[in-house]
């Protein structure tokens, strides 16, 4: 399928976040025996587990010791390894990093996150045993996109309520969780707690702090109820890489690119990683429009397993990189550009339950995949919200089709 064009803007230079850090963070990735998220006496470390600062990446040592440098706004996050959990918080949203905002967020319309203060002593990630199979399937929504809590019911009574008791281990929202208006994360994320199970999310154009005057700070809202915009955990056989790919330019408006310090983690990163992993990237605005695209390609390409998945087009569109968009991999890389659940905006006549038709900008019913991963495998399945689970195609013909006479072309 082709893929059209999304219009993006121009590249702008980057400076790293780290630059002028100053500080050296110290802490332990530990077994909590317990779950109290408390390293208590006698709980032991975890070694060779992944811990970032979002550019640099270490391995902890044989006592779960690990180290690195801090700036004065810098997310440090453990990397979930496969077979281990990380604690919830009430809405599900896994608890994997720590903050370090020394004097908190800028004042923005909506809150970030308060100050922190002082560099904590230890800054300790607690882990716990979970069964993990190699097949299992994740649930994937584009675009909640609520303006308003009238919006927020939508997504409870069109999407989360069916979803309810599924086999899914965990899900991703891709971005544009709210229509710029981060005050309502909490309503949209205790909506999607009902679901039942972990839930990342991806930072989107529109979850950014209409008031902040720096990329730096657009996502701040954001951290403060997920966490940091990138980050990784792995599952099973797969490797899970979140990328924040929208940039806002001082000037006004945004940009699909990804950071210096967004492409160090990764690099970083995949160097710890075997190949017979699947690495499946997670973003909101499709790869294919990302300005510095190739600089990530570069860092994949030679793998053997390797998918990726965004929304923001409204569309589902099935995108097979090759050669003429940069990819120089064996294979085409496959890109998924995902239902939304929020079709079109939740726009559209109202059905006899109140809620709107809402299909996406290709004709097609909102909805939401279903990815299944076998080993380093992977099988994706459309589901359209409050549809049977076979609904997958209309074919629409002209309710009168006059008769061709003998003789006629």
């Amino acid at each position: 399928m082709r893929y059209r064009a999304l219009g993006v803007i121009a590249l702008c230079v980057l400076a790293p976040a780290l630059a002028n850090a100053q500080e050296i963070a110290r802490g332990t990735v530990f077994l909590d025996a317990n779950r109290n998220g408390v390293r208590d006496q006698g709980e032991t470390g975890i070694s060779d587990v992944c811990v970032s600062n979002g550019r640099d990446v270490t391995r902890t040592a044989s006592d779960g010791a690990w180290a690195l440098a801090v700036g004065d706004d810098t997310a440090l996050f453990v990397i979930k390894p496969a077979g281990y959990a990380v604690p919830l918080n009430a809405d599900q949203i896994p608890q994997f990093f720590y903050l370090h905002k020394p004097h908190g967020s800028p004042q923005l319309d909506v809150p970030g996150v308060p100050p922190t203060g002082p560099l904590p002593e230890s800054i300790d990630f607690p882990l716990h045993p979970q069964k993990e199979g190699t097949r299992f399937t994740v649930l994937f929504f584009g675009d909640t996109q609520a303006r308003g809590l009238r919006e927020v019911n939508f997504i409870s009574h069109d999407v989360v309520e069916e979803c309810i008791g599924t086999d899914a281990v965990f899900g991703v929202s891709l971005g544009d969780i709210v229509a710029d208006d981060p005050s309502l994360f909490a309503e949209v994320s205790g909506s999607i707690a009902e679901i039942g199970i972990p839930w990342y999310n991806i930072f989107g154009n529109h979850d950014h702090n209409r008031a902040a005057t720096s990329n730096q700070h657009s996502d701040e809202t954001f951290e403060r109820f997920f966490g940091p915009s990138t980050y990784a955990f792995e599952y099973g056989r797969v490797v899970f890489i979140a990328l924040n790919d929208i940039f806002f330019k001082a000037e006004g408006g945004y940009t699909t690119l990804l950071t210096d310090d967004v492409l160090a983690f990764v690099k970083h990163y995949l160097a710890t990683v075997p190949d017979d992993r699947l690495i499946v990237l997670m973003m909101h605005s499709p790869i294919v429009a990302c300005r510095n695209r190739e600089e990530v390609f570069r860092l994949i390409e030679h793998r053997p397993h390797t998918f990726s998945i965004s929304a923001h087009a409204h569309e589902q569109i099935h995108v097979f990189v090759t050669e003429d968009m940069g990819w120089h991999g064996k294979e085409p890389h496959h890109h998924l550009i995902n239902a939304t659940a929020c079709g079109s905006w939740w726009c559209g006549a109202l059905d006899e339950l109140g809620i709107p038709h809402a299909t996406m900008n290709d004709g097609a019913p909102n909805g939401y995949s279903l990815v299944t991963f076998d080993g380093n495998r992977y099988s994706i399945r459309f589901k359209a919200a409050r549809r049977p689970a076979d609904y997958q195609m209309n074919i629409y013909l002209a309710d009168d089709v006059e008769q061709a006479k003998a003789g006629e072309t």
